[in-house]
């Protein structure tokens, strides 16, 4: 197309001729907008993919640290030891498991609170599952703002089993949960109990146990 104009103008400039005519450049306009209407798309769904894609390695590196924290914390989703003693009942931990997993952590922002950005990941343990100082199940959150779609992990390391939003009996494994509606106001971590789980104002979400891609 460059070339093409480029000649187009080097012959009118050697006839004496001037510029363009209106319907050429009417013409190049047209080419421009298909083209644009072709890569535009095309460009946004590669953006959605990828958000989409980093939630779920965040999460997926979620996993790790949490299971991590669980081997560390000698069987518990959070430490209570001498070094970060817990107080209350049930035991409140002093430090809270974004701040445990938050060590040493430079690509992944941990945090108490609903994830804003693409790398937060909201983590917490099961307040409804504390034997003691000990709690069995935590739970972790990302949101793909690009496509507004939230996406949630379960740790069930509990005897108990837990509904799932779908509906779904869930006994102890890891659990995958992507949100069927859109949320443009964002998602956070809801309340798990053997009763339901919850994520943010909506249930609709769709639970895996082998990964978020897997058939449900």
């Amino acid at each position: 197309m460059k070339e093409y104009l480029e000649r187009r103008l080097e012959r009118r400039l050697e006839q004496g001729e001037g510029g363009f005519t209106l319907i050429e450049l009417l013409v190049v306009m047209l080419i421009i907008g298909i083209l644009l209407a072709i890569a535009i798309p095309t460009f946004l769904s590669v953006i959605s993919t990828a958000h989409s894609t980093a939630a779920e390695s965040n999460l997926g590196n979620a996993i790790i640290e949490m299971n991590a924290q669980y081997t560390e914390n000698g069987g518990s989703f959070f430490d209570c030891s001498s070094s970060t003693p817990c107080t209350g009942s049930p035991a409140t931990p002093t430090l809270t498991m974004a701040q445990q997993m938050s060590s040493g952590e430079t690509n992944i922002a941990y945090t108490d609170s609903a994830p804003v950005n693409q790398n937060d990941v909201q983590v917490g343990f099961s307040a409804a599952n504390l034997t003691g100082n000990t709690s069995n199940v935590a739970e972790a959150m990302a949101f793909s703002a690009a496509n507004d779609v939230c996406y949630a992990v379960f740790i069930n390391k509990s005897g108990a089993s837990y509904k799932t939003s779908d509906g779904t009996s869930e006994g102890p494994g890891t659990f995958y949960g992507v949100s069927t509606a859109t949320m443009t106001t964002g998602c956070s971590l809801g309340t798990l109990t053997t009763g339901g789980y919850t994520v943010g104002t909506t249930p609709a979400m769709v639970w895996r146990s082998g990964g978020f891609g897997a058939a449900p």
